[in-house]
């Protein structure tokens, strides 16, 4: 069953890997929101050799991902958007990561690729968040999906977008 936890998973104590046999503390265990303890099965660096090993194996697949990925955020790039501002974005996560010593990432407040909305690759759709609080956040988007914070502010544009659509359908049957 999928885990409900809304944010990182609680990471004191250990947990064995079953790759190497070790026992590790849970931070060195990635997030992984489809296992009972919101923890991957496999520490990190036995994750990170088992993900080279596969792109190695698999070489189109993984070139497959990557430029979906790449066509994805291409695409959700309006060509408005100020390149300055989406640049000054990944400097402050690497700047920040460098003061603070944890690592972190720039993340699309509203996801790129979502089952219910699409976001835009642009300045107002990002925000620099620590990389375990994204990596927890797994493409989730508003309230039902454990983030909160600004879901009132977006199920109002939404609202007013579902009663548009159902306006437009309506005016669509009358002309038909």
């Amino acid at each position: 069953k999928r885990n409900t936890l809304a944010g990182p998973p609680d990471r004191t104590g250990t947990k064995k890997c079953p790759t190497c046999g070790e026992t590790k503390q849970k931070t060195e265990f990635g997030v992984d929101v489809n296992r009972k303890d919101g923890l991957a099965g496999r520490c990190k660096p036995c994750d990170y050799a088992g993900i080279a090993q596969w792109r190695k194996d698999n070489p189109a697949k993984a070139n497959a991902i990557s430029a979906r990925r790449r066509a994805r955020k291409l695409k959700a790039t309006p060509s408005w958007e100020d390149k300055r501002k989406t640049l000054w974005y990944y400097d402050e996560s690497q700047r920040v990561s460098t003061e603070t010593g944890v690592v972190h990432h720039v993340d699309h407040m509203v996801p790129l690729n979502h089952w219910s909305v699409r976001g835009l690759h642009w300045h107002m759709n990002f925000d620099v968040i620590p990389g375990a609080e994204n990596s927890s956040k797994n493409n989730r988007f508003w309230s039902g999906d454990g983030w909160s914070d600004w879901s009132d502010y977006y199920k109002e544009f939404y609202e007013e977008f579902v009663q548009l659509k159902e306006y437009a359908l309506w005016l669509k049957s009358l002309t038909n």
